[in-house]
């Protein structure tokens, strides 16, 4: 039944999206029409296509078909695949109720990302890390806010998002957008941290945690934050669109050499995160979980906070 839902899937997407596929896979990239002319003989005709059409979840269905999204596409293909703000895998939605400004975000005023992931043993839910930037005057500087927010997948949705994923489609980003619009997440966590600290973990973590080889680009999912410590999950980063991975837990302790600084009320500014001496190493190893892990698998215009040159070393596909 799975392969048939794989078969099913694979279909559609060939036949309706894959021109807008990401560069990076080895997809049909002829324009909107492209992927009909005879390279899948199964579906021959629109009711076929609607008949397809109806297996799908309703957010599969809404970003397959529905104008906005498709305009999205058209638009990625005339700019040379180049991925402008608007086709980030963002929950906008929830960014704006919570007093976000969007427009800055889209405009590429101030820069915000996200990545995504499942455990392996919860397919019915995913986690989406969100990083959204925030003006600041002090002398720290600008800040971002980390939300890690918890979705209800159905079965068909976890069926359709890991599909897309795998086959490098762009609507597998615009899947999160959907996600947010259509449901409501928990917000499992909420914290503030200076860009220049952020910036510094995921540019020096990979070389300083457990295995370089193994670990050689991390993400860093920031969970909490006071005067005496930062909770972290870290988990391996790559360019690649669907990565099976692990994740775990990570604490940063005060010591009498850091220095870690508090502004615009609930902003943490740490001097130096890479102090091995200050990271709690005793219990990551216990606490790594098996995920399925979605990231970015190309640039955007704009600033964009993965170091890419950090990526793949180690060809994680």
């Amino acid at each position: 039944m799975k392969k048939k839902l794989l078969a099913v899937l694979i279909a559609l997407i060939s036949v309706i999206t894959l021109a807008f596929a990401l560069p990076a896979c080895n997809v049909s990239s002829g324009g909107r029409g492209s992927a009909n002319n005879g390279a899948n003989p199964g579906v021959n005709n629109d009711d076929d296509k609607e008949n397809i059409i109806d297996k799908l979840s309703d957010i599969t269905k809404t970003v397959e078909t529905d104008s906005y999204y498709r305009s999205l596409g058209e638009r990625c293909m005339k700019n040379n695949r180049i991925l402008d703000p608007d086709m980030k895998p963002i929950p906008f939605k929830f960014l704006r109720n919570h007093g976000h400004n969007v427009d800055a975000y889209l405009d590429g005023t101030l820069d915000v990302f996200a990545s995504s992931y499942i455990y392996d043993n919860d397919k019915n839910h995913i986690y989406v890390s969100v990083k959204a930037e925030n003006v600041s005057t002090s002398q720290y500087g600008n800040y971002y806010t980390n939300y890690v927010l918890k979705y209800p997948l159905a079965d068909q949705e976890y069926s359709d998002y890991v599909t897309l994923s795998k086959n490098g489609a762009i609507q597998a980003f615009y899947f999160i957008q959907e996600l947010d619009n259509q449901k409501t997440p928990e917000m499992l966590s909420k914290a503030n941290v200076a860009k220049k600290t952020y910036d510094k973990m995921i540019e020096k973590y990979p070389n300083t945690l457990l295995n370089p080889e193994k670990y050689n680009s991390l993400e860093v999912d920031i969970l909490a934050l006071n005067d005496n410590k930062i909770s972290m999950n870290i988990r391996n980063g790559s360019k690649s669109n669907y990565l099976k991975t692990k994740i775990g837990s990570l604490d940063f302790r005060q010591t009498e050499y850091t220095k870690l600084y508090k502004y615009d009320n609930d902003v943490y500014y740490l001097v130096d995160p890479v102090e091995v001496f200050a990271l709690d190493f005793d219990n990551y190893p216990y606490s790594l979980q098996d995920i399925t892990s979605f990231s970015y698998g190309e640039k955007f215009t704009g600033t964009n906070p993965y170091p890419y040159s950090l990526f793949d070393n180690v060809k994680n596909k």
